[in-house]
Order: structure tokens, then C-alpha cells, then sequence
């Protein structure tokens, strides 16, 4: 049997890294074990890596493989500082590092192949060019040798949602800034009130998911007068909160993480209804988008950092939206499943939000399917079965309903609040539902003068303070209407 030339194993290598990230022990038990000379071993790497100062030839593997003490991954805890500006553009959150470790332990080489921000692969190169690792052997030898490591830039990688290294100090004084100026009363012009103001915008613009920080951003926008840039945060914000839930976008797949709450996914939307409201009165589009994600909570019960029980409609839905698309690529719209147009679909939608769009278009007969008009039919509804709150008893997804309330009175007033419960209570509503909102009214009834203003409402749910410029007269009436929209809908249970 004839033994593989040097260049069909090496081109062989090349290839297994190009496919994916490989673990560290692969390297360790790969059966390529030969010596190169430098300058014919980077010939073949010219475009994947560059070699460094290397004295002498490299390895690709040794009998005995570098050791790095007390491990990668400590290392770069003590030392990364993750450049702020990269964190915005990429936001990695782990690496493979590729390098050479030369015979003295030192590192050279060092290359990053899927990082694009040249600041991040900076101080990559700084921080693993500091180690110094217990060289390879070989035949007793000391040897430079080719290494590729796994590394973790923020200790949740595997999951939840924690700061990456070196960005602690942003996160920790944006939310103690946020927790500062939650309890001023008014907008000041004081160097304390700026330093606070400064410290939560950069922690808002590094961190847009956390809601805890951003949110008192988007608020403070509008005390401050910027209610366009309080709405474009919100949705920044929003946008970024939802990667929590889905897996490159598909809604089928959870990941395996527990950063997420429906009910703070719902305050961060409910929050971009408000800035809308307040900025310009109009706000059709965020105001269904509301409704239908308290809808989706109502039917998969996905309130709290892990998923709960999935409803036999709400599993009976998903089957049917997956036809519905079925349906409509296989012959309303003419789209081939094998062509490159589908592919295109399916690679920028979510099957949900397909579905979605095809329901729409279909009750205002845009789309001449039968199937398609019988599945829309049908998917309302089980919608409607599960949202009207037909045996509903879990006191969280009872209070979902007093924030759908609340979305409705922030978009229609009182008139279109009392038809939405006039319709639960009398539709199949549960009894403890029935009670619930029936205290509800009652709540709103005794502090119905201060809901008569609907501008002034939503300018204390949509600002932090008063508004500057706001008389101090009227400063207790700002705080009094938030505190009343508080007692009568469950926004502390949201927010919480």
C-alpha cells in the first residue's frame, strides 16, 4: 500500500479546517504526524495563515503537544478586554485561534479566521502572544509546532447572556446609572446628571438586549426630547432581545439558553408601541405586533427563562402554517422548492413569519387559493379559541390580558378597551378570567380622571421623568398618572 504524499495530507488538513471548527483533542489524535520545513509549510498555509518568526521547521503534530497552565480559557478571562467598538459590530463571543507555539514556549502566528474587525484580532493576537506555553516534544525535542485552540471571549458562551471580558465595568455602571436616574425626579442640569446619562447610553448602545439597561435609555431619550431616537432604540433594543428566543432566526428551535422571558420580550415591544404613541400618535404596526406576540405567550405559556408546555392548537397551528407555506410555494406563487427562489425565502423568512404574511394578503383576497383561504380560516380559529381565554387559569397568562387591555386603550382608548373585555367575558372565557378582568374595569372606574388626558398617560409611561421643560407644578401629576396606570394594569408584573 502506498503511503499519502506530503501534500495530499497537508491539503487534506487544510480542508478539515475549512469545514468547521475543530476541537482541540482532534488535533492531539489526528494520525498526521511529519516535519515540514518552514518555508515549504507556509507555502501551502499562504492565504490561511501567516507563520510568524519561526526558527527552524514546524510540526503539524508531536509526540508530546504543547500545555498551556492554568488553561486558555482562564487566561483570557484575566487579560482580554473586548474593544468596544467590535462588540458592537460582530459581538463574538467565542474563537478558534490558530498560531504556532515555538520551541520556547512563546506564541507567533496567530490568526483568527472568522474574525472581520481588525481592533478584536488586535488584541487576540496581544492576549495569546502573552501566554507561554510548556513546548511540544518529539523524539525527546523540543519543537515548534502548529496549534489551533477553542477560546471563549465571555464566560456564557455555552449560554445566557453575560458581558464579555472587559466589558464589565460598562455593564455594571450603566445599570447603576440606570438605577440613579429612575430616581431623580426631574431632568437636571448637573454634572452627576450628565455623568449618569453618559454612563447608560454606553452601556444602552453596547447592550441593547439587556432590557434592565436599555430601556431607561429609550425612556430618558423622551424626557430629554428625543422621542425619534427613543424609537429607533426601542426597536434596536427589541431586535436584539429576540435572538434570545430563536436559532438563526427559526422560531421552531430554542436555543439552548435561558436569557429568554416572554414577558420581557412583551414589555420591550409594549415599549416601542408607547415611544410610538407619544412621538407621533400613529402606531398601527407596532400595536398588532403586540397583540400578536401576548397572543403566541397566551398559547404557549413562554412567560418565564425557559420554555413551559406547548398547547395541543398551539402545536395543531404550527402544522398548519407549515402547509400553508407548503401550499403556497408549491403553486400560488410558483415557487419550486428545489429553486434558488425558495431557497431565498426560506433563508430570510421563518415559516411563522410566512405564514403570517399569506393570512394577511388572503382575508383581503389577494391570493386566489382555496387551500390557502380554508387554512386561514382554520388557523383563526384555533387563534381564536386559545386567545379568548377559553380555561384559562394560570394567574400569568391571566395578566397577559390585562396588558393586551392596556395595548388597546394605548392605541384606541377607553372605548375599544371595554369592547376587547366586553368580548372575552362574553365569549368562553374561564371564570377566573372573567373575575379577573371584571376587577380590572373596576380599577380603571375608580381612577377613571386620571385616564381622561390619553396624551399625558402615555407621555409618563413613555418618560423616565418629566419631560424637560415640564413646570414643577405639574411634576406630581406626571408621577400620579404612571402610579394609576400601575395600579389598574399588570406593568410591574411585566417589567418585573
Amino acid at each position: 500500500m502506498n503511503k499519502p504524499s506530503v501534500t495530499f495530507i497537508i491539503l487534506s488538513f487544510l480542508s478539515s479546517l475549512q469545514s468547521g471548527v475543530m476541537a482541540e483533542t482532534a488535533y492531539d489524535e489526528s494520525p498526521i504526524g511529519f516535519e515540514v520545513q518552514t518555508e515549504n509549510f507556509w507555502d501551502y498555509f499562504k492565504g490561511f495563515a501567516y507563520h510568524g518568526d519561526v526558527d527552524g521547521s514546524v510540526l503539524l503534530q508531536s509526540d508530546t503537544p504543547p500545555k498551556f497552565n492554568p488553561g486558555v480559557n482562564d487566561f483570557f478571562r484575566r487579560h482580554f478586554k473586548y474593544p468596544e467598538d467590535a462588540w458592537k459590530a460582530e459581538k463574538l463571543r467565542a474563537v478558534t485561534v490558530d498560531c504556532v507555539i515555538r520551541k520556547d514556549g512563546t506564541v507567533t502566528g496567530v490568526e483568527c479566521q472568522k474574525v472581520k474587525h481588525p481592533a478584536l484580532l488586535r488584541e487576540i493576537v496581544r492576549v495569546a502572544e502573552k501566554m507561554h506555553w510548556s513546548p511540544a516534544m518529539n523524539a525527546g525535542e523540543k519543537v515548534n509546532v502548529y496549534k489551533s485552540f477553542y477560546v471563549d471571549l465571555n464566560p456564557g458562551t455555552s449560554g445566557g447572556s453575560t458581558v464579555p471580558y472587559g466589558l464589565e465595568s460598562a455593564e455594571r455602571q450603566g445599570r447603576q446609572s440606570a438605577a440613579s436616574l429612575k430616581r431623580c425626579t426631574m431632568v437636571k442640569d448637573t454634572p452627576s446628571f450628565e455623568e449618569n446619562v453618559a454612563k447608560l447610553r454606553k452601556g444602552a448602545e453596547l447592550f441593547p438586549e439587556y432590557i434592565y439597561i436599555s430601556q431607561p435609555y429609550v425612556q430618558l431619550l423622551s424626557a430629554l426630547g428625543d422621542a425619534e431616537g427613543a424609537v429607533a432604540m426601542s426597536d434596536s433594543c427589541l431586535r436584539a432581545y429576540n435572538k434570545f428566543r430563536y436559532v438563526q432566526g427559526n422560531p421552531d428551535i430554542r436555543p439552548p439558553r435561558n436569557d429568554y422571558s416572554g414577558r420581557t420580550e412583551i414589555s420591550a415591544a409594549l415599549m416601542g408601541l408607547i415611544q410610538r404613541k407619544y412621538l407621533a400618535g400613529e402606531a398601527e404596526n407596532a400595536f398588532n405586533d403586540v397583540c400578536d406576540l401576548i397572543d403566541r405567550r397566551v398559547a404557549d405559556g413562554d412567560l418565564y427563562d425557559q420554555a413551559v408546555d406547548y398547547s395541543v392548537s398551539f402545536k395543531k397551528i404550527k402544522r398548519m402554517e407549515r402547509d400553508l407555506v407548503m401550499e403556497y410555494s408549491n403553486g400560488a406563487a410558483n415557487i419550486d422548492l428545489n429553486t434558488s427562489t425558495w431557497e431565498k425565502v426560506s433563508r430570510e423568512y421563518s415559516v411563522n413569519e410566512l405564514s403570517y404574511s399569506l393570512r394577511y394578503w388572503a382575508k383581503r383576497g389577494q391570493i386566489n387559493n382555496a387551500q390557502i383561504e380554508q387554512l386561514t380560516a382554520l388557523i383563526d380559529r384555533e387563534y381564536d379559541y386559545m386567545t379568548k381565554g377559553k380555561g384559562i387559569r394560570n394567574p400569568d397568562k391571566i395578566n397577559l390580558f390585562g396588558v393586551k387591555a392596556l395595548a388597546i386603550w394605548l392605541q384606541g382608548g377607553e372605548e375599544a378597551m371595554r369592547c376587547y373585555i366586553s368580548e372575552i367575558k362574553g365569549g368562553e372565557a374561564s371564570d377566573k378570567l372573567v373575575k379577573y378582568l371584571e376587577k380590572l374595569e373596576k380599577r380603571y372606574d375608580e381612577k377613571m380622571p386620571v385616564f381622561t388626558d390619553r396624551s399625558k398617560v402615555i407621555e409618563s409611561l413613555a418618560c423616565l421623568m418629566p419631560p424637560k421643560g415640564t413646570g414643577e407644578a405639574d411634576v406630581q401629576a406626571f408621577y400620579d398618572r404612571r402610579k394609576a396606570v400601575e395600579e389598574v394594569f399588570p406593568v410591574k408584573w411585566l417589567s418585573k
